[in-house]
């Protein structure tokens, strides 16, 4: 299972920080970057965009980016959980998410 991570990681990116408020946890972040496809990179640093998917680090659930909400980020509609649930990178990213908190966790420092 690492292994096909570690593969998927060398695959996105993540793009520059905003200032955002999780959705679900109303945690407040000074740093705020949607996971894209490294295609979409191209020569200039992208910016999310609405309907581009978050991950709060406090909560694990994931956002939508919406420049029309207070926050910048809602919360998806179910259409948009499946398709979370089905997209690679996305599973990538909460696996790295889910890892990091075990880390956490190990050592004592979870808050």
């Amino acid at each position: 299972m690492h292994c096909g991570v570690a593969q998927r990681r060398e695959e996105i990116e993540l793009t520059i920080a905003i200032s955002s408020r999780c959705a679900w946890c109303l945690h407040s972040h000074q740093a705020a970057s949607a996971i894209v496809p490294k295609h979409r990179r191209g020569d200039a640093e992208p910016v999310p965009k609405n309907g581009d998917f978050s991950i709060c680090v406090y909560c694990g659930r994931f956002s939508i980016f919406d420049k029309g909400t207070i926050g910048g980020l809602r919360k998806p509609t179910p259409a948009e959980i499946d398709d979370l649930d089905r997209d690679p990178i996305a599973k990538v990213t909460r696996r790295a998410w889910l890892d990091a908190k075990l880390k956490l966790a190990a050592k004592g420092t979870l808050q």
